[in-house]
C-alpha cells in the first residue's frame, strides 16, 4: 500500500489556502528548485517532481475535492487504502493535465487516487492529454526545459549602471545569431535576465534563453549587496584639517567629497544614491574608506614642522 503524501504539507500551505495562494507557493518552490537551476542535483529533480504532483492536484478544484475526501485519518503518513466511501465518489468527466512526460513521474499514492478515476486518457499513444499552456515557464517546464539555453553575460560595474543595449553572439547547434539585449535597471551579479523566444527550436515550439549576470571584478570598486565601495588615500594634514577632493564614480567620470576635519584612517564615508540601482529604481549608497598615507616627498620646512609636532 503506497504511504499517504501531504500535498498541502510540500507546498507549505494550509488546508484552507486560496487558489491564489497555492499558485505562489508552486512559483516560489518550483523556481527554486527546477532543474535548470540545479543541474545534476537528483534531490532538487525529486523534489520539484513533487511540488509539481502536489501543484497537479491542489491546483484543480475537482482533483482537490477528491484528494480533501480521504478526511484527516489519513495525514499522518499512514499507508494509504482508500476508505469505501472514496471509492464511490462521483467520477464526473476528468481528464488529467500536467507538464510531466508520462505517468511514471508521478508517485504511487498519486496513481492510486487518480489512476482509477478516469484521469489517465489511454485512448491516444499517450498516456495522458497534455493540454498546460506552453507560453507559462512554470507549467510548460516538463516539455520546454530541453528547448530552453542558459547562457552567462559579462558585464562590468559601469554597464549595469549605465543601462544601454548590448550585442550577444549565440552559437547553438552549429548556427550563430546576433541577439540584443536590453540591460535593465536593478540587476546585480547572479541576476537573471530572460529572452522569450530565443532558445531552440523543435517543430512550432521554442524555448527561451536565460542570461546569467556576472559582474566583473573591478579594481576600483567593490560590491555589497546594492551599496558600492571604494578606498581613497589622503596625506595627514587632509585627514586632520578636512578638505575636499575627487573620486572616481562608478558611474564614470569624477565626483567631489568632502573630508571632514580629524578624519580617521579605515572611517568610512557615505555618498548617498551613488551604489546599484535597485528594482525600484532607487539606488545603494557609496562608501568611501579613508587610508591616511604620507607624501611621497616632503620639503625641508615640512620636516621641521613633522618634527615640532612630534615633541
Amino acid at each position: 500500500m503506497p504511504e499517504y503524501k501531504d500535498y498541502y504539507k510540500i507546498l507549505g500551505v494550509e488546508r484552507t489556502a486560496t487558489e491564489s495562494d497555492i499558485k505562489s507557493a508552486y512559483r516560489k518552490l518550483a523556481m527554486k528548485y527546477h532543474p535548470d537551476r540545479n543541474p545534476g542535483n537528483k534531490e532538487a529533480e525529486a523534489k520539484f517532481k513533487e511540488i509539481n504532483e502536489a501543484y497537479e492536484v491542489l491546483s484543480d478544484s475537482q482533483k482537490r475535492k477528491l484528494y480533501d475526501s480521504l478526511g484527516e485519518n489519513w495525514q499522518n503518513g499512514q499507508n494509504f487504502e482508500p476508505p469505501p466511501d472514496f471509492r464511490n465518489f462521483n467520477k464526473g468527466n476528468f481528464r488529467f493535465h500536467t507538464g510531466y512526460g508520462s505517468n511514471e513521474d508521478f508517485s504511487d499514492f498519486f496513481k492510486t487516487i487518480f489512476g482509477n478515476f478516469g484521469f489517465f486518457d489511454n485512448d491516444n499513444d499517450n498516456s495522458y492529454r497534455n493540454v498546460f499552456d506552453e507560453n507559462d515557464f512554470f507549467e510548460s517546464a516538463g516539455r520546454k526545459r530541453n528547448l530552453d539555453i542558459n547562457s552567462e553575460l559579462n558585464l562590468s560595474l559601469y554597464d549595469i549602471l549605465n543601462p544601454s543595449v548590448k550585442n550577444l553572439t549565440l552559437k547553438t547547434n552549429n548556427q550563430t545569431k546576433e541577439i540584443k539585449v536590453k540591460i535593465p535597471k536593478g540587476i546585480k551579479d547572479g541576476s537573471v535576465i530572460k529572452l522569450k523566444g530565443e532558445g531552440l527550436k523543435s517543430g512550432n515550439k521554442t524555448g527561451d534563453l536565460y542570461l546569467k549576470i556576472n559582474i566583473l571584478k573591478d579594481e576600483k570598486f567593490q560590491i555589497n549587496d546594492y551599496d558600492v565601495l571604494t578606498e581613497i588615500k589622503i596625506y595627514p594634514h587632509q585627514a586632520v584639517l578636512g578638505d575636499e577632493v575627487e573620486i572616481p564614480s562608478p558611474d564614470g567620470g569624477f565626483i567631489k567629497i568632502k573630508i571632514p576635519p580629524m578624519t580617521h584612517t579605515n572611517t568610512k564615508l557615505r555618498i548617498r544614491n551613488k551604489g546599484l540601482y535597485k528594482q525600484d529604481g532607487t539606488r545603494g549608497d557609496l562608501y568611501v574608506k579613508t587610508v591616511i598615507d604620507i607624501p611621497p616627498v616632503i620639503t625641508p620646512l615640512e620636516k621641521e614642522i613633522y618634527k615640532k609636532l612630534s615633541k
